[in-house]
């Protein structure tokens, strides 16, 4: 799990966009797929400061990988996926993926709804 200090009061911010990626891997390529998204949320975290959390969890019985992430707003999540770590991994992974299911959510700071 990589993630940034996610306490409320330093965010100053009424919420946050949450993405969710569920990808199915071809088995001959899962290792190496895991190996390469493990640096590209190192890689998240260390270069974008409103990057808040990327999680990756592995189901290798179903060639399985989920990545949870957190960022401050969809500008942020639009820098990300141009960054040059993040268009690398992707032109490298590419092949690898047989299906991929990506899912946009809000967490608010105030629980509720909306």
């Amino acid at each position: 799990m990589f993630e940034r200090d996610l306490s409320w009061p330093l965010w100053g911010v009424q919420s946050l966009l949450v993405i969710t990626v569920l990808f199915r891997i071809k088995l001959t390529q899962y290792g190496r797929f895991v190996r390469e998204v493990h640096e590209n949320a190192r890689l998240s975290l260390e270069k974008e400061h409103e990057c808040y959390r990327f999680d990756v969890s592995c189901a290798p019985e179903r060639n399985e990988v989920f990545l949870y992430e957190i960022y401050a707003d969809a500008t942020a999540f639009d820098l990300h996926k141009n960054m040059s770590h993040y268009l690398e991994f992707s032109a490298v992974t590419k092949p690898w993926i047989e299906e991929k299911n990506v899912r946009r959510f809000y967490m608010r700071k105030d629980n509720k709804d909306g």
